[in-house]
């Protein structure tokens, strides 16, 4: 669970009562599932957290050799029509047609330096992209 900031109390399987082990990293928490889901339709777990919850917004971070990937299904989409989605398995940001759409990931850069920019791009037509980096 990104974002998560909150000390955990509890975690637990609803349907069996199970206590569930947890530890945070600076990712977030991360829970440890039994192998088989006690309920095969709903396995509903009851997360109980030190006072209010408090997410902080997911950011991408560097992998051990440097690298950004701003995957499709980690942006944040601004638009009318713009949404992710998957053709073939394969994860993409579609149906953007308007010039105003947008995507954005927030970013953790851990290791500065020179970055070398790549998009895998599809269209109709001829295609372009803008990199804008701010605070």
């Amino acid at each position: 669970m990104p974002g998560l900031t909150n000390r955990v109390v509890s975690a637990n399987l609803l349907a069996v009562g199970a206590e569930l082990p947890v530890s945070q990293t600076s990712d977030g928490l991360v829970l440890s599932l039994p192998a088989v889901a006690p309920d095969a339709l709903s396995s509903t777990i009851l997360l109980k957290v030190a006072d209010r919850v408090q997410i902080v917004e997911s950011r991408v971070r560097q992998g051990k050799d440097g690298v950004l990937r701003l995957e499709a299904m980690d942006a944040e989409l601004v638009g009318k029509q713009i949404r992710a989605e998957s053709m073939g398995g394969i994860p993409n940001i579609g149906f953007w047609s308007d010039a105003d759409d947008c995507a954005a990931w927030q970013l953790v850069i851990e290791r500065g330096g020179e970055f070398d920019v790549r998009a895998t791009l599809a269209g109709e037509a001829d295609c372009a992209f803008v990199v804008e980096i701010g605070g």
